[in-house]
C-alpha cells in the first residue's frame, strides 16, 4: 500500500482525504497543529493546570514550536516545562480517538492515555506522570519539514484536487466537498 503524507498546518483546522484510483493508498498527515481554547475557558482549567503543573494553549497565548517534524501529525493542546502535549495522528477533541503523547524537550516520546476524554479523566484525577510508557509507535521525529519531505512522499494541497482526489470537508473554494463522491449537497 503506497502511503502519501501532507503537512497537517495546511488544512487550516481540518479535512478527511479520500483518494480514489486503482491502487490503495494511505493519507498520513504531518507535522505540528496547535489546538487552542478561547482565553474566556481559560478559568475553567485553572485548578487543573495548577495541580498538574502544566499549562493549556489558549488564543492569546504564543504558539508553541517543538523543535521537531512529526510523522505523523501532533496537535499540541497543553505544555509543561519539559515538553508538549499533544493528540497523535489527528486534531484534538474530547470524541476524537488520537492517543495522546507527551514530547519532552530532548526528543523523547511518551505516551498517556488512549485519548483526551481519558487524558482528562486523569488530569482530574492527579498523577498522570506515573501513567506514562514509551511510545510503541513509528513515530518519526524529523529536525525539520524539509528533512520529511525528503524522505517521505509528500503532497501539496492545490486550490482545485487533481483529477481522482476528493478532499471532504473543506470548504468548497479550496476544492472541498461534503460528501466522498465529491459533490455538494
Amino acid at each position: 500500500m503506497e502511503k502519501l503524507y501532507v503537512d497537517a498546518a495546511s488544512l487550516n483546522g481540518g479535512g478527511a482525504f479520500v483518494l480514489k484510483n486503482s491502487k490503495q493508498t494511505e493519507l498520513v498527515y504531518a507535522g505540528v497543529t496547535v489546538y487552542s481554547m478561547s482565553p474566556r475557558e481559560r478559568p475553567d482549567y485553572d485548578t487543573l493546570e495548577r495541580a498538574n503543573s502544566l499549562r493549556f494553549l489558549f488564543d492569546d497565548m504564543p504558539s508553541p514550536e517543538p523543535p521537531c517534524y512529526p510523522v505523523p501529525q501532533m496537535d499540541v493542546f497543553a505544555l509543561d516545562d519539559d515538553g508538549w502535549f499533544a493528540s497523535l495522528g489527528g486534531f484534538t477533541g474530547l470524541d476524537e480517538p488520537w492517543p495522546i503523547v507527551y514530547l519532552r524537550r530532548n526528543g523523547t516520546l511518551l505516551r498517556a492515555p488512549d485519548d483526551l476524554a481519558a487524558f482528562a479523566r486523569l488530569l482530574q484525577a492527579g498523577g498522570w506522570r506515573e501513567h506514562m510508557v514509551p511510545e510503541p509507535s513509528a513515530v518519526r521525529l524529523f529536525p525539520s519539514r524539509r528533512d520529511a519531505e525528503a524522505a517521505l512522499k509528500f503532497i501539496e494541497l492545490p486550490p482545485h484536487p487533481p483529477q481522482g482526489l476528493d478532499i471532504v470537508g473543506l470548504p468548497e473554494e479550496l476544492g472541498g466537498a461534503n460528501r466522498v463522491d465529491g459533490k455538494n449537497q
